[in-house]
């Protein structure tokens, strides 16, 4: 999400929240709400194993 969002050179800030990165995704390409809304409950396997404790 975060390379689509560069590629339009739109900005977002620090995050793992797929939630907030897939809203902005979806205000460039409004088909990509859907796929955002099913990748949000992810966001804890984003961060939980990569950042252990």
């Amino acid at each position: 999400m975060k390379a689509f969002l560069a590629w339009h050179d739109r900005p977002f800030r620090k995050t793992h929240d797929l939630g907030v990165l897939g809203a902005a995704c979806a205000t460039i390409d409004p088909g990509l709400d859907g796929v955002a809304k099913k990748a949000a409950p992810m966001t804890e396997y984003a961060w939980k194993f990569r950042y252990p404790g």
